[in-house]
């Protein structure tokens, strides 16, 4: 599977396949196309919907900004951060979940420490450092995406985390979580 990722010379390419890969495990019965940006954006990706009269989300599909991707040098783990939040955004609107707040992160963070950088500071420091005024729509899925990028650093099949992160809502995705962090 990531041979064929691999194998993909730009990284526009190699987000569309993962943004394909995610969303066809997250919804196998009802995944959505990639197309490119049409516009000129400072997104390098995003969940594009429209609202039918009822309310519900139609033409939606993600587009990426293939010449912002193109134009700059991407580590692997970088698209899978990018693809797991667009992901987790489609998750959000459409499954109900409950999602992770700041608070559960921190107890989370302090009782296991998934990550600490080379200073000593644990992974909700910096995310609350870099992203201090996220609300909790944006919060939840740059915290799955950057925890997806974590995990994959430290060996978890994008399989694994697409399962165990990206789809459940905030009390599984916790406890899935430190199920992953006790194998390694």
């Amino acid at each position: 599977m990531l041979e064929e990722l691999e194998s993909l010379e730009a990284d526009s390419a190699k987000l569309e396949w993962l943004l394909n890969f995610v969303d066809s495990h997250v919804f196998p019965q009802d995944p959505i196309p990639v197309k490119p940006m049409k516009e000129k954006s400072k997104s390098t990706c995003l969940l594009h919907f429209d609202r039918d009269k009822e309310g519900g989300f139609i033409n939606q599909y993600y587009a990426v900004n293939k010449e912002k991707v193109d134009g700059r040098k991407n580590k692997l783990e970088s698209l899978i951060e990018i693809a797991i939040h667009e992901v987790r955004h489609r998750v959000q609107r459409e499954k109900d979940i409950k999602r992770i707040t700041r608070k559960s992160f921190r107890e989370f963070d302090n009782k296991y420490a998934l990550f600490k950088d080379k200073d000593g500071r644990k992974l909700s420091d910096i995310i609350d450092e870099i992203y201090p005024n996220f609300g909790l729509y944006q919060y939840d899925a740059k915290l799955i995406g950057i925890v997806s990028q974590v995990l994959f650093r430290k060996g978890v099949s994008l399989k694994d985390i697409v399962e165990k992160i990206v789809r459940p809502d905030a009390k599984m995705v916790m406890e899935n979580l430190r199920v992953l962090l006790e194998k390694q």
